[in-house]
């Protein structure tokens, strides 16, 4: 039988951790977990081999990281890289019945836009390119596990879905609140998933099974989907300069028990679990009966964070978004814009052009006014004319260009300017050309910068009030 036709009718069973077991087996730290594929199968396969002996089902591929935007300059190739690791796989797979390599998928390690800098649709060709590869090379089934980021996880579900036929399981990372990193809840995560048409469900990672016994239920009442469970050996501590996990075996299977007796369909474990916590584990759940499918009872729908349930009242989601009329607003909307930042464009060329005249009776309208004994007082009032004139500039929206190429027109009416006051540059053109120059870059700099960190606190804001 095939992992599909087993899910939700006997329990089933990951195995556990994989980049610990390695570093137990000589790992160094900063050392890719992939790069052992090549340079140590044997232990690779080793490990697999480990949690298969003791009764799991699904190994996963050495995959976690194999992501091609990870590897870029790591000197691995993606394509060989995933075959590599399902090879190992299958020959520890190799003769037992019932065994199934997950083909691995975890997060890119960027924030996808508009939070990040990672385009939707590169995150899609790049977990496409993993899907093809596993796909090929004989993997059974995708895991996208240890996701954060309800975006990525779209992203990876419908490269999946793009690039094979293979059963998807997905499994979310979340903290104590019940909450993904960018702010999505339990409810909201699983019925975007389930929409999303994935095959199982469920947490890995982050918590222990006691954290994860606490969110449990949410899922299991948002979600007709069969549930995994793959918590860590408990929270991670650090002791001697090493992270450290304190639920050893016994206690594991037995908060393991419990847990999957609650409706649970495949149940494992993630960092800090070793192949006797999985051996106990399925010791004392393997006469278990499936949570499988449920009749689940909830009308509701999922944005990117928030949950909200349908039929319990008037609920406003904006104006009609699929007919005729709805198209002309757009239509006009774009107009409206284009039109808005036509006018804007123009003022602000105004405003530019009413910058370089004032700075300019600064500049030479005051040393044509001056007598000698206005030495100082005719560089300072171009000094600080120069200083007025770039704050204000700073503070519209135009292109940064612009704002440097007033320098120059700056630093040349002063320049004209010292020529009217004392016939020649020397006396005070050039030395505070310099500094005017000096002092409207750093002013247009910090502006800038202020701009943008302003900008960041404000999205910032946006983010956590959605959340």
């Amino acid at each position: 039988m095939n992992f599909k036709e087993l899910l939700g009718k006997q329990m089933l069973f990951f195995d556990g951790a994989t980049g610990t077991q390695l570093q137990a087996r000589g790992l160094q730290p900063g050392e890719l977990p992939e790069s052992w594929n090549f340079t140590h199968p044997d232990i690779v396969e080793a490990v697999h081999r480990s949690y298969l002996d003791v009764g799991s089902n699904i190994v996963k591929s050495n995959t976690f990281g194999a992501n091609p935007l990870k590897l870029a300059g790591s000197g691995l190739d993606c394509k060989e890289t995933i075959e590599a690791a399902v090879a190992i796989a299958k020959k520890a797979c190799g003769g037992r019945e019932n065994k199934f390599v997950a083909l691995n998928l975890g997060p890119t390690g960027k924030l996808l836009a508009p939070y990040g800098d990672l385009p939707f649709e590169k995150a899609v060709e790049a977990y496409g390119e993993m899907v093809r590869y596993g796909a090929a090379a004989g993997a059974d089934l995708i895991l996208i596990e240890t996701m954060s980021d309800t975006y990525e996880i779209k992203a990876a579900v419908l490269a999946s879905k793009e690039n094979c036929d293979l059963p998807i399981c997905v499994t979310m990372t979340f903290d104590e609140d019940g909450k993904l990193l960018t702010g999505a809840t339990v409810e909201a995560a699983a019925l975007m998933c389930e929409g999303l048409g994935v095959d199982a469900i469920g947490f890995n990672c982050g918590l222990g099974p006691v954290q994860v016994g606490k969110l449990f239920p949410q899922m299991l009442a948002a979600t007709s989907l069969p549930l995994i469970i793959n918590p860590n050996a408990g929270l991670p501590v650090q002791r001697d300069g090493k992270t450290c996990f304190d639920v050893g075996p016994e206690e594991y299977a037995e908060l393991m028990y419990e847990l999957a007796g609650n409706g649970a369909s495949i149940v494992g474990g993630c960092c800090g679990t070793t192949p006797e916590h999985i051996a106990q584990m399925i010791a004392k759940c393997k006469t278990l009966q499936p949570g499988g499918t449920r009749d689940c009872r909830l009308t509701a729908v999922s944005s990117y964070g928030k949950a909200v349930h349908l039929g319990e009242g008037p609920i406003i989601i904006g104006e009609r978004i699929t007919t005729q009329e709805n198209k002309r607003a757009d239509e006009i909307l774009v107009e409206t814009i284009k039109a808005s930042n036509k006018k804007l464009k123009s003022a602000q060329i105004v405003i530019y052009i009413l910058a370089v005249l004032v700075n300019a009776l600064f500049m030479i309208g005051v040393p044509l006014t001056a007598t000698p004994s206005d030495a100082m007082a005719v560089p300072l009032a171009a000094l600080l004319g120069g200083a007025v004139s770039a704050l204000l500039l700073s503070c519209l929206n135009i292109k940064p260009v612009w704002l440097f190429i007033f320098i120059p027109i700056s630093v040349i009416e002063l320049l004209v300017g010292s020529i009217i006051y004392c016939g020649e540059l020397y006396d005070y053109g050039l030395p505070y050309a310099t500094i005017l120059a000096f002092v409207q870059l750093t002013l247009f700099l910090l502006a800038m910068g202020i701009r943008k960190i302003i900008r960041k606190l404000i999205k910032t804001k946006r983010k956590n009030k959605s959340s």
